[in-house]
Order: structure tokens, then sequence, then C-alpha cells
């Protein structure tokens, strides 16, 4: 399996690179002002290909000026491709207008003292080895731009210098080779996202579980919204200064802004209802995170974690009674057995976290109205607390015995269970 990564390298000032955006730039503003007029003229999209082959056969100055023909087919691509998003806006906005803030626009110009991106294919740029036996990708001659150091091991597919307010980002995107592809299966990672543990995640396979913590990324964003807001203030409607750019830039090379575009798919929670859910996709860094807490701390987590089961047990019996979960969910001794058997085999947190869940699983269930259990006994005494009178003998006596048939019913069907999966494997 082949997947795409990228380097990034931060350049500060350099004329060369200031130049090739800037001539990007001209590209791009005289080719949307093709496609703008002839836009006006049919309400239709000129064809790429029959612009690009005009503009290298009438050998205009713009696309001329670019360091290669390719470099300048890219330039040009980017500006389809947001041609076809405006064409692709518009049908949407059509059927669905209150989406929109108003009606999508036509792509705009750049400003006329602007930069633009600048692509450059693997055709153009390629990677060599010194001496020393270090990477450089070499770019095309006519830029005038040094090779730069890369740790890249793998198929170079382009590079792309893209301008930024105070700098220039070069990023170099190369394909690498993953040998071990899963096929589908019913393995499952389960990812909860926040702020203080930007990542938590657990899973079906007994592996351990690990969080990505999010306080690092949050102290730095807290320490720039701080400055910014300070430095604002001195600014008022200026809008920016040079020491904010020098924020933001410093900023922007510790933070990426991703925007992850869920999938929402219908899935069927524990208790098998089927719920729509928003899902991403992500790939842990197999690095494990140990999270150690105080003794106050812990006593809290775990306070917390107990409340949470709790919660869940009680939900799970709801649904139970009501039908939504199945009594083929029912487990017995033999069940109990086995995973307490798979869960040493991960280590004693593993057994231990079993362990106290299985006693808050008891210490609930032995809570509920269910005469024969110590819920069961609170229900009549409070009974008798409000009544001011004691239960009749025999009624007591007889909800006693069915509260042990319905026990005893749990047990019949939980080793009916085990056996049965014991039987099909």
């Amino acid at each position: 399996m082949k997947l795409s990564r990228v380097e990034r390298h931060i350049i500060i000032k350099s004329e060369i690179l200031e130049d090739l955006t800037h001539k990007s730039k001209n590209l791009y503003n005289y080719a949307n002002y093709l496609i703008r007029q002839y836009f006006f003229e049919t309400g239709k999209l000129l064809k790429e290909f029959e612009l690009t082959t005009q503009l290298a056969k009438d050998n205009q100055v713009d696309y001329r000026d670019m360091p290669t023909a390719q470099s300048a087919q890219q330039t040009i691509k980017l500006l389809f491709k947001n041609w076809k998003s405006f064409f692709k806006a518009i049908k949407d906005y059509k059927k669905n207008p209150s989406k929109y803030k108003g009606q999508p626009k036509l792509p705009k110009y750049k400003d006329k003292k602007g930069h633009n991106i600048v692509v450059f294919t693997n055709q153009n740029c390629k990677i060599k080895t010194d001496e020393k036996g270090e990477n450089y990708v070499y770019f095309p001659k006519k830029t005038g731009l040094e090779p730069i150091k890369t740790k890249i091991e793998g198929n170079l597919k382009q590079v792309r210098i893209i301008p930024q307010a105070t700098c220039f980002i070069v990023e170099i995107v190369y394909e690498k080779e993953f040998n071990n592809t899963i096929e589908a299966n019913d393995r499952v990672l389960s990812i909860d996202l926040g702020l203080n543990n930007l990542v938590t995640t657990f899973n079906n396979i007994g592996e351990k579980p690990f969080i990505v913590r999010g306080k690092i990324v949050k102290s730095i964003n807290q320490y720039y919204n701080k400055k910014k807001a300070k430095l604002m203030s001195f600014i008022g409607d200026k809008g920016t200064s040079s020491r904010i750019k020098k924020l933001t830039l410093k900023r922007n090379n510790k933070i990426i802004n991703v925007t992850l575009i869920p999938k929402i798919m219908s899935i069927k929670n524990i208790f098998g209802e089927t719920i729509k859910e928003k899902l991403i996709g992500i790939s842990p860094s197999g690095k494990v995170i140990t999270i150690h807490y105080s003794f106050v701390e812990a006593i809290k987590v775990a306070l917390d974690e107990t409340i949470d089961k709790s919660k869940l047990i009680f939900k799970s019996f709801i649904k139970m009674i009501t039908g939504v979960i199945g009594l083929e969910n029912i487990s017995g001794p033999i069940t109990i057995v086995k995973v307490t058997s798979d869960a040493s085999n991960y280590g004693y947190v593993a057994l231990l976290l079993f362990v106290a869940l299985i006693s808050v699983n008891l210490g609930v269930l032995n809570l509920l109205p269910i005469p024969a259990l110590d819920g069961g006994h609170i229900m009549f005494n409070l009974y008798e607390l409000i009544t001011k009178k004691e239960v009749n003998e025999e009624i007591m006596i007889k909800l006693t015995i069915g509260g042990w048939i319905i026990l005893g019913s749990f047990m019949v069907v939980g080793f009916y269970n085990d056996i049965t999966r014991l039987v099909s494997g």
C-alpha cells in the first residue's frame, strides 16, 4: 500500500522564492481573466486543455516567465480547481440556499503585489544522494534555487512552494510503501476526542489503550491568544503589525491546522441500537503514554469511573427489560473465567481493571429492587418506614421466591449462552 507523506521546510527570506511566487500570481490572474471573460460570454467553463494549449502556442509572457512548462500547468490546474469548486457550490446553492450566507462568488484575482503557490512535479525536481550519503532535492537550474537537504526515503511526487505572510513553506510530497496492509476485519479502535486529552483510545483486541496529550497544544494556543490580544490593544483598527505576524509565524511553525471531514455512518452502539455517528480515521504513532496520578487524583478518577460504569450497568438492565438488548448478551461464570484469563495475559493492570468492573457490576446489581437481593430488603424497609407497617409475611415470602426465580432464570440463560459460545467456537 502506498501512502502520501509531506516533509515541510520553512524559509524566512528568499528573493528567488518571492520572484517565483509573484510570477505564479501573474499567470494565475491572467488565466483567471480569460476564464472569467469566457464565462461572462457563454455561462460555461473554459476547458483547461484548450487554455493551456493556447497560452503555450501564443508564448504568452506570464506563461513563459514560469521556470518550467509543468509548473505553469500546475498553476493553471489550481485555478481550474477553484472554478470547479465554484460551479459545484452554485449547483448546491440552488438546491440548498439556506446552507449559504449568500450566493457563491467567482474565483477572485490575487492581489497585484501578492503571491501564489508554485508547484514543481517530479519531472522538474529530483532527489540525489551526495558523497556523504545525504539526500538533497534539486530544483530546475532556471530557478536558481539551492538544493534542500531531505530525509525522504520514498518516491518524490511534487514540491510545493507556499507563500505565507512572513515566510515561505516548501512542502516535499512523496510516496512511501507500506507492506503491513491489514485486511478488513472486526478489529475496532474507539477514539474519543477532547481538549486536555486530545485523543483517548480503546480497542477490542486487548492492546494497551493510549492517550495523546492535548495540554501542549492547548498551552501554545493560550499563549498565542493572550499575546495577540495584548498586541491588538495597541494597534486598534489597524488589524495587524510586524510583531503579530512574527507571533503568528512562531505559532504556525508549532501547530498545523488540519480540517477533518467526518464520515456519517449508521452503527450499532453497545446496546445494539442503530445510531448515526461522525467517524474519522486516525493512525496511532505507536508511542504509549503512561499517566501518573497523585493519591488524591487517583481516588477522584476511580470515583468518576465507578459512577460512569454504574450508570452504564443501570442503562443496560433497563434496555434488557425493554427488549433493546437481547438475552444472548447475558454471560455466565464460564465467560467470566475466560475473560479473566484473557485479561491476565495483558498484564496485571488489565486484570485489576476487569476485577474492578466485575465488583462494580455485582455491587450495582445487588442494589436492584429484586427480593432476595439487598435492594429488595431496602425496598421492604422503605415500605415499612413510609407506611409504619410491617410487610405481610406471606407476601414477602412470595416476592422473595419470585426474586429467586428471576435470578435463577438469569443464571440459566447465562449458562446456556456460555455453552452455546463454547460449542459454536
